[in-house]
């Protein structure tokens, strides 16, 4: 992954370092979130869409309506630890231990096949 280019009139502040969970990783998004918690890595999921939060279906707005792209996106998607405040330590372990995780999903589809 390659970070965006800073202007000379902005500053990126990583204010939130966000990933998507494909098929090909061997686990869905909720089960990762899961083995990362436990593995002592917090996560979030990413943002509900619009069309199905609470408030606005309390309003009667979307009703009916569906947004595929949006749906699939925060059902995959999630926020790893970000912050100014993080360590270097704390960088190499999130990177660590999905590393770890994504190489024994791998590992054990490969026993599968084999």
């Amino acid at each position: 992954m390659i970070l965006p280019t800073e202007k000379e009139w902005a500053k990126n502040v990583l204010w939130m370092y966000s990933v998507l969970i494909k098929d090909e990783f061997g686990m869905s998004r909720d089960e990762l979130q899961v083995k990362l918690k436990a593995s002592g890595v917090d996560t979030r999921a990413f943002f509900i869409p619009m069309h199905q939060q609470p408030a606005f279906r309390h309003l009667g707005l979307f009703e009916g309506e569906s947004y595929p792209v949006s749906e699939e996106i925060s059902k995959r998607g999630m926020s790893l630890p970000s912050g100014s405040g993080l360590k270097e330590e704390e960088i190499e372990q999130v990177s660590t231990t999905l590393k770890r995780m994504r190489e024994s999903t791998v590992s054990s589809q490969q026993s599968v096949f084999s």
